[in-house]
């Protein structure tokens, strides 16, 4: 006999739910996932100012570096990903006469060890300032910050969701010079529906007043990781970004992160010239395209086929989102009698790492290539960093 979820009564149905989401708790629990977890202030490294001023960047110029790590493992992320594999699955087998649904891609591969080395990336960029997304996990956003100090003895990251089933913002922001003003504010939720993906993460904007070095040059500094929709007519994620990190401040500013807005430009469906226009209202530049030109060549920053993390995580993939860019850095150039002016801006494909070609033996969505037997260079994370080079001049 044929059974189907209409078949129980709405007690019946309502146990079950119940004891779904009890079950849920005890494997997070065991996971060692903390979902019961007070709320953790944000923290503030300050330990470089035993050590003195910092390089002055008139000389040296500012770098910075965009990266989403695509790190879930440890989140709650992680933990509600599992129950919708769960409950898709439970939807299929009733709708498909006791058949299981075909294996989803997962969400974790490897994050322990990407992560470890992602720092040992970020350490020897050359970087002085970090917009990190997507880590995902309070407890791995803390590691960042103390594994980085040495290099970054400034760091922030928002505090962590009251609600013990949100997940964080996701971002991390290092620095080698003095952080001050630091503020985040997260995204409105309003218009979506209880259950979206994107309510569930704790997105936002972080700001701060970068200090080059005492009664040098200052500076301000958003990083934003936008929600999947961002693109459109209206783009409030990228208002946000652009007016809290420029409000209230004449210097200049750098505003950076994955910005979800394809680079449209020569499909004319208006997405990325709707972004550009918002950050022109703030006297704000595309500073990648300031170096390169209107024509950059290869600019993108998520490679659906040729980044193999990628495509780990891809069940389906359309044509045009094959080779696409993402991730971005704006700029204000002038304000307060200075100017950053993008002198070098590179999108970094080579942060790679060895795989062993077994690992990804039975993977329902990749496999390795034919007559390989020893290792693969997997990616480091599904998106690839942005790095920009600024002067930073008097005026």
């Amino acid at each position: 006999m044929k059974f189907r979820m209409s078949d129980m009564t709405s007690s019946t149905r309502l146990l079950v739910a119940g004891g779904l989401v009890t079950a849920g708790l005890l494997i997070a629990v065991a996971c060692g996932t903390n979902v019961f977890r007070r709320p953790v202030q944000s923290r503030v490294s300050q330990t470089a100012l035993a050590n003195g001023p910092a390089p002055d960047p008139v000389a040296n110029g500012i770098t910075v570096v965009t990266y989403n790590t695509h790190l879930f493992k440890g989140s709650s992320a992680e933990v509600g990903f599992f129950f919708r594999n769960v409950g898709q699955n439970i939807k299929h087998f009733f709708s498909h006469e006791g058949s299981l649904g075909r294996p989803t891609a997962p969400l974790v591969f490897d994050d322990d060890n990407r992560a470890r080395l992602i720092a040992d990336k970020i350490k020897t960029s050359g970087a002085d300032i970090v917009g990190l997304q997507e880590v995902w996990s309070g407890r791995r956003q803390q590691w960042f910050c103390r594994e980085l100090a040495s290099v970054y003895p400034y760091s922030f990251y928002p505090a962590h969701p009251r609600l013990a089933l949100r997940t964080t913002s996701g971002l991390v922001l290092l620095s080698r010079y003095r952080l001050t003003d630091l503020s985040f504010s997260e995204f409105s939720r309003k218009g979506r529906p209880f259950f979206h993906e994107e309510n569930w993460a704790s997105k936002g904007v972080v700001t701060a007043t970068v200090e080059a070095y005492p009664g040098g040059p200052t500076f301000q500094i958003g990083i934003s990781h936008a929600c999947t929709d961002a693109g459109g007519s209206s783009q409030p994620n990228i208002r946000q970004l652009a007016s809290q990190t420029t409000t209230n401040h004449t210097g200049p500013a750098i505003m950076m992160g994955d910005l979800n807005v394809r680079d449209d430009r020569e499909e004319g469906k208006g997405e990325y010239a709707t972004m550009r226009g918002i950050f022109a209202t703030v006297g704000a530049i595309d500073a990648y395209l300031k170096v390169h030109g209107t024509d950059p060549g290869n600019a993108c920053t998520v490679n659906k086929k040729g980044n193999l993390l990628h495509r780990l995580f891809t069940t389906k993939m359309r044509v045009e989102d094959a080779n696409v860019r993402l991730d971005y850095v704006f700029v204000r150039e002038s304000g307060a009698g200075w100017r950053l002016k993008p002198e070098k801006a590179e999108v970094i494909r080579d942060w790679k790492y060895p795989v062993a070609a077994s690992d990804l033996d039975g993977h329902p969505h990749m496999s390795a290539p034919k007559g390989v037997s020893h290792t693969i260079p997997m990616d480091l994370s599904d998106h690839y960093p942005v790095k920009i080079t600024f002067s930073v001049q008097r005026q």
